[in-house]
Formats: structure tokens, C-alpha cells, sequence
């Protein structure tokens, strides 16, 4: 009986396999240093750097406070119209799950999907131009 269960325990090879659990938390971990750095590479993306000034219409953006992240708050981005709430999200699986959850408010999810910091720049400044006419065409009655 006890060899059986070795034979069990035991992986390709004769190696042995980690439980499950301990690969679940090397997963997690690994994605929430992804996710982390998604963050970091999107705040970084919309600072005023190298030369490469905002639109007027955005004042800053700045990480989430305490509050902010537990609803589901990573950036939050100052202009012209008020604050636009970014949730950063590494997949579409990820941008669905969050919808499911945070059915209310005006968070806007993005899915980073470059490391390069320029093209971030522009698509995340394309998406946030779009939220903001959409909140002006609200408040005018369009």
C-alpha cells in the first residue's frame, strides 16, 4: 500500500509533483505581480514626461487611495469633467469577472496589453477622451 502511494505522489520521470495548493499560490502570486505591474506600467504611461505633455483636460492621475481599491479603483484620473476610475486588468476573463461584480459606478476597465509605455499612453488617453465626451454629450442632453 505505502509504495502504492508513492507511485502516486510521484510525476513524470519519477519526480515528484508539488500539491496542488502550492501551485495555486505560486499562480496567484505570480498574477498579482502581473497585475501589479500593470498598474505601475499604466500610472507611469500617464505622467507628464520626456517631454510629452497631457491633454489640458487631464490634470493628473494618481493611484487609488485605500477606499478607492477596496471598490475596485486603481488609477484615478483628474480632468476637466471630474475624476475617470481605471481598473487595470491583465485579460478579458479578468474585465469579465470584474463587470459581473461592480455592476454600479463609472470605474472603466482596461486590459494592458504592451509593455511599451508609449503605445499605452495613447490607447488608454484614446479611452479616457472617449469617457470624457461621453460624460460632456451626457451633461449637455445629447
Amino acid at each position: 500500500m505505502n509504495q502504492q502511494l508513492k507511485t502516486r505522489r510521484k510525476g513524470l520521470n519519477g519526480i515528484r509533483r508539488a500539491p496542488r495548493f502550492i501551485l495555486r499560490k505560486v499562480f496567484d502570486d505570480l498574477h498579482r505581480q502581473i497585475g501589479r505591474r500593470h498598474e505601475e506600467d499604466a500610472l507611469r504611461s500617464l505622467q507628464p514626461e520626456n517631454g510629452r505633455p497631457l491633454p489640458d483636460w487631464l490634470h493628473r492621475a494618481v493611484p487609488a487611495s485605500g477606499t478607492e481599491d477596496h471598490h475596485g479603483i486603481d488609477i484615478v484620473v483628474h480632468t476637466d469633467v471630474g475624476k475617470l476610475y481605471l481598473q487595470i486588468k491583465s485579460s478579458q476573463y479578468g474585465v469579465r469577472k470584474f463587470l459581473a461584480k461592480h455592476t454600479k459606478g463609472n470605474i472603466i476597465p482596461y486590459i494592458v496589453r504592451t509593455d511599451d509605455l508609449t503605445i499605452l499612453r495613447e490607447r488608454l488617453l484614446t479611452r479616457l477622451t472617449k469617457e470624457r465626451e461621453r460624460i460632456i454629450a451626457i451633461r449637455s442632453g445629447r
